[in-house]
């Protein structure tokens, strides 16, 4: 993994085994660059760029969105609200 994620066009290109290869090699990367962040304490905010999908229609989230009072994201990604 991390060998595509270090050299992926001369590598060994284990990335193109995958089922969504771009995705792969994307989500490969940042996990690199976290892993070989300098300081383990700033791992929190460490900014992904690969987008993660969840349904935050039916479950804990929406009463955390609600008892945090979070209009100003939360209530949107959770469906509390429409866009």
């Amino acid at each position: 993994m991390f060998d595509s994620a270090t050299n992926p066009v001369k590598g060994n290109r284990w990335w193109l085994t995958a089922e969504d290869p771009s995705q792969y090699l994307a989500a490969s990367i940042n996990l690199l660059e976290a892993l070989n962040n300098p300081s383990p304490h700033t791992y929190c905010h460490f900014s992904f760029a690969h987008p993660s999908h969840q349904d935050g229609s039916c479950n804990g989230l929406q009463h955390y969105a609600a008892l945090g009072r979070d209009s100003v994201r939360g209530f949107v990604h959770v469906n509390v609200i429409a866009l």
